[in-house]
């Protein structure tokens, strides 16, 4: 006996997948629609026919340029175990009352066994006749490529269509979710998981062991232990004795988790107060560990200024390795949590903060956590509600279908297909093609033919050094194809890594990637193409349907036009054919052009079928294109040869002409052929026209000479800045959070700055206007304020003021840097900042035809000192100009 694997029975019961892991997924998690379908084509007796589904998205989620496809194995889990019970067709039996059995006169005729109704029908079915093509499960995957491609009754795949969505698009989107936030941390750091109590529901449950230590025996020597450690962080020499009475509570908290978990023990610190007890009640309890042979894994943040906090954690953790010569615990874990998210990670990853040398001689950048932990906006997949999976028919008893739409981001591509990933000399992904099922496959070395699927113009010639086909069986239901292996998490969790590694940086960026090319062959795109526009309604809206034919046909390229037509499906409607209408052209006279100064126009005869394809020059003309290529002039009562106002319209069977109305014309004025005129009036010598021509070619030569002699005297004429002082009204930090939702402190300075302008121009004023004004310090921007626009006549002087001002703008942890309190006893140390503008002026000193610009470039050294606010600090000495 076969099975639906291809193997014998006994074989199956030890190769087939176990049942899902979720017992919620069997059958019935479908929909309704699902049934009534299935039904539907029950009750047509069409329920056996072979169809062909292809399960796709239409876009990447997140703003990104990539997708990781998961799921798959769930599906084919529940195509392994697909078997409606009696209760679910008892249940659909009171959901479906109307349902209708067949007559025993209808399986007779047709010599099929009798069967109670459209009911047994589905107790007897099954995924064994079902075969289905997916890509592996942890590729990285891009929309339009088919994920999976489902063939068999069509009946039974319409009842795969919602579990199979279900299944693929939560699982590929959290997956996707994953990645960026695994790329936006980077390689070293470590991901926690934290997001169980926020899922909107249960999922499955995964048991894991949890292994702990007896510590019991060491129990009345650990507390002595710990406090004499604390006692020895308080009066640590190269601490300064920054940490004073501890929150005891706090301590006798770590103390009784260490002993449960002395392998494993890693304390959230911020209960009470990071720095001044959280901080070095962990590090008692550390070194208490160490001491007894076990080693702590590290610390958890779960508020405030996180990037600060764990680089004041780190310069601590070192302060003891090297006060006490315990090597490895600077490298103390560093786990952060608190709402993380993709943007969160991002933005802590690219801030810098310099560290003060006063502990550390070197600098930290950014942060020093080594771990995130990623709970809501992971699990809830917050940033986008669903990946937008689409189960399409494609094929249906060998015959293509497709879906149309006005929205050609929603049109399918129809057939049974094979799907290629090409690879360049670098090893990088180039571009996913799709393939006709019978089409040879791509081959190294040899040039393809890329095409966008819709957009023509889109099109590129690809060598490929690699080519990995993505399709592959991974349920071949009764037929004897070998079926690919399911592989395990952990082997998906590295080939999503590898595939990951693979991708163009420029692709995998997380502000504006670079989009990942998805085409067709020429083959499959011809016949996309050909297949729409059999099967597109036409509308002519009460025109003339040649003008539409001969349009669609201009509008196309030589190959399209070619393809479209030489294809052997009969068309909707008879085509006439197309005559050939020769127009002559003004060099028609000249024996030597004869031969090439015809242009064809087409026009369809109401009879015949068009011809395959033509290489002459066709091109849009109107029905009275042959006489609009006469270029003369329309001269009543002049002499000259005659040209017969019929000459460009063609007869038909019946004798009258194209247009239908020449016989109706006016008798107006003949037209003259250019360059066969006899005009009696010839001037001799140079023409008027010639003398108009050279006075004005000489008026814009000594024009242009005499504005440049303006612009050129201008342009030494430079306005002058000369900066006068800057006053810093108020200086304050305080606690808060930025846009992100990260918390950090936040400054607020205003401050008032004041300069002259003068305006050294002799015969022009200028219109003045600056870029914006900005106190910085180090790379980290303050303040900002922008100077009122104005107008400065010639030789002339004004003051400007202009406020500088910053509300609460995030520090990163720069915080206790600015205010200087790092132990100093007299306050507050002065801030050196940096002031930099550009001011603008134009002149218009011709108008708007002598416009000359100048830029002066001000970089301003200014020391403020928070304790001397409101008095003016002179910038004379201070500035440099350019």
């Amino acid at each position: 006996m076969i099975n639906a694997n291809g193997s014998n029975a006994g074989e199956a019961e030890r190769s087939l997948p176990p049942r899902p892991t979720n017992p919620m997924v069997t059958p019935l998690l479908t929909d309704l629609y699902q049934f009534t379908m299935a039904y539907a084509y029950w009750k047509a007796g069409k329920h056996r026919d072979q169809a062909v589904f292809d399960l796709y998205f239409r876009k990447n989620p997140f703003g990104g340029e990539y997708t990781v496809f998961a799921g798959l194995e769930e599906c084919i889990r529940l195509l392994a175990n697909f078997k409606l019970e009696d209760y679910e067709i008892a249940f659909l039996r009171s959901a479906m009352p109307t349902c209708e059995l067949k007559t025993a006169a209808f399986y007779v005729l047709n010599r099929l066994p009798y069967l109670d109704g459209f009911f047994d029908y589905l107790k007897e079915i099954d995924c064994a006749e079902v075969e289905v093509y997916a890509i592996s499960e942890g590729s990285v995957v891009f929309p339009k490529i088919p994920l999976m491609r489902i063939e068999g009754p069509v009946a039974v795949v319409q009842l795969l269509e919602t579990p199979f969505l279900n299944l693929v698009n939560y699982s590929s989107l959290v997956t996707t979710n994953a990645a960026r936030h695994r790329f936006v941390s980077g390689k070293s750091k470590t991901l926690l998981e934290f997001g169980l109590r926020r899922a909107q529901g249960l999922d499955e449950i995964i048991d894991k062991s949890l292994v702990t230590h007896d510590g019991s025996r060491t129990c009345h020597d650990f507390v002595s232990l710990v406090r004499s450690w604390l006692s020895k962080i308080q009066l640590a020499n190269s601490l300064h004795g920054a940490f004073g009475e501890t929150n005891q509570s706090e301590l006798a908290a770590f103390t009784s988790y260490a002993l449960a978990f002395p392998n494993s023990f890693l304390a959230l610190v911020d209960t009470y107060n990071v720095m001044k007890s959280g901080l070095p009640n962990f590090c008692a309890v550390a070194l208490a560990l160490g001491d007894l042979g076990y080693k702590a894994i590290g610390i958890r943040l779960d508020s405030g200024d996180l990037a600060y906090l764990s680089i004041e954690a780190r310069k601590l953790f070192c302060a003891i390795e090297m006060e006490f010569g315990l090597p490895g615990f600077g490298k103390m874990n560093i786990a952060a949590s608190n709402d993380l998210n993709e943007e969160t990670i991002d933005a802590l990853n690219k801030q810098c903060a310099v560290i003060s040398e006063e502990i550390l001689p070197f600098h930290l950048q950014g942060h020093e956590i080594d771990a995130f932990g990623i709970g809501t906006y992971l699990v809830t997949c917050y940033a986008q509600a669903a990946l937008g999976c689409v189960f399409k028919l494609v094929e249906i008893n060998n015959q293509p279908r497709i879906k149309l739409s006005e929205d050609v981001t929603k049109a399918s591509i129809p057939c049974k297909k094979r799907c290629y990933r090409l690879y360049g000399r670098e090893g990088y992904p180039l571009v996913d093609i799709m393939t006709r099922d019978d089409e040879q496959p791509p081959k190294v070395g040899e040039r393809i033919l890329c095409r966008h699927p819709f957009n023509e113009s889109k099109r590129a010639y690809v060598v490929p050094q690699c080519v990995e086909e993505l399709l592959k069986c991974y349920w071949p239901g009764n037929s004897v194809k070998p079926r690919a292996e399911l592989l395990s998490l952990k082997q998906n969790r590295e080939r999503c890594l590898l595939h990951l590694e693979q991708m163009r940086p420029d692709h995998m960026r997380r502000l504006n990637p670079t989009p990942y090319k998805v085409s067709v062959s020429a083959n499959l795109y011809d016949f996309i193409h050909f297949l729409w526009l059999n099967e597109a309604p036409v509308d002519f809206s009460g025109s003339d349907p040649s003008e539409h034919s001969i349009a669609e046909m201009h509008a196309k390229t030589d190959s399209e036009v070619t393809s479209s037509l030489a294809l052997s499906s009969p068309p909707r409607s008879p085509r006439r054919p197309v005559y050939y209408v020769q127009s002559p052209s003004r060099d028609s006279h000249d024996g030597e052009k004869t031969a090439t100064s015809f242009h064809s126009t087409p026009a369809l005869s109401p009879t015949a079928s068009p011809p395959r394809h033509s290489h002459s020059s066709i091109g849009p003309h109107s029905r009275d294109s042959s006489s609009s290529r006469f270029s003369g002039s329309i001269k009543p009562g002049a002499r000259g040869r005659k040209i017969a106002a019929t000459g460009s319209d063609v007869a038909d069977e019946k004798g009258a002409t194209r247009g239908g109305r020449i016989g109706k014309r006016k008798e107006c004025a003949t037209i003259e052929e250019e360059g066969l005129l006899e005009d009696e009036e010839e001037e001799r010598g140079l023409p008027r026209r010639c003398y108009y021509l050279a006075f004005v070619l000489g008026f814009a030569v000594l024009f242009s000479f005499f504005a440049l002699i303006l612009w050129g005297a201008s342009r030494s004429q430079k306005p002058r800045v000369t900066m006068k002082s800057i006053t810093f009204d108020n200086f304050i930090i305080q606690a808060g959070t930025d846009a992100s939702l990260v918390p950090t402190d936040m400054s607020t300075l205003n401050s008032t700055v004041s300069f002259s302008f003068r305006n050294t121009g002799s015969f022009f004023g200028v219109h003045v206007s600056s870029t914006s004004l900005q106190l910085d310090y180090t790379q980290l921007t303050l303040a900002t304020g922008d100077m009122k626009n104005f107008y400065q006549s010639r030789k002339s002087q004004r003051n400007v003021v202009a406020v500088v001002e910053g509300r609460k703008v995030p520090l990163y942890g720069g915080g206790p840097i600015l205010t200087g309190t790092s132990g100093r006893p007299n306050g507050p140390n002065p801030i050196p900042l940096s002031l930099s503008f550009v001011i603008k002026a134009r002149a218009y000193v011709l108008g708007q035809l002598v416009k000359p610009r100048f830029h002066v470039g001000v970089y301003c050294q200014v020391t403020m000192d928070p304790a001397k606010l409101g008095s003016p600090i002179s910038l004379k000495n201070s500035c440099q100009y350019d």
